[in-house]
């Protein structure tokens, strides 16, 4: 457990966005990933239906409230009686406990949502991310291979049958 006096709190999508983003390309840098932006962000909430007023809680820096050091998502998409997890510290403040702490709020959420299981995905090259999620008694479930198109690239428009659409 986190001796340090953390603050978590719910997300506050007026005020937030920015720090967030900074801390999610921070641990990008940090991790070999790809930095993301406020509009990225928004269309991935949108996407899996998180509520950012009660799925999304940030831990802000002790030092500075405008800073985000941590996030965790936890929410569920329609029917399925799993909870999905997102849960991320940046790099300086890992190994603190802050993830512990951060992590057994999201258990308390997916027990609030009637989830039966929680969900967590980490890429083979991850090998924190997998310690730490088996360090919380998550099991391999199954591998997946991650790809990326490098460029931006346009696709044809999809040729659906009669009667169907697509929506965003």
């Amino acid at each position: 457990m986190s001796q340090l006096p953390i603050k978590i709190r719910n997300f506050n999508p007026d005020k937030d966005f920015p720090a967030h983003t900074e801390l999610l390309n921070a641990a990008a840098k940090a991790d070999g990933g790809e930095e993301t932006t406020q509009e990225a962000q928004i269309e991935f909430v949108n996407l899996f239906g998180i509520d950012l007023s009660c799925d999304r809680l940030i831990v802000e820096n002790p030092q500075d409230s405008n800073e985000i050091i941590a996030v965790c998502d936890c929410w569920q998409i329609g029917g399925n009686p799993s909870a999905d997890l997102f849960l991320l510290v940046h790099p300086d403040w890992r190994r603190k406990g802050i993830g512990s702490v951060l992590f057994q709020r999201a258990v308390s959420h997916a027990k609030s949502l009637h989830a039966t299981a929680i969900d967590g995905y980490a890429t083979p090259a991850q090998i924190e991310i997998q310690a730490f999620l088996q360090k919380h008694k998550f099991t391999v479930a199954g591998n997946f291979t991650e790809m990326h198109l490098a460029q931006k690239t346009s696709f044809p428009k999809a040729k659906l049958p009669k009667g169907y659409t697509i929506q965003t």
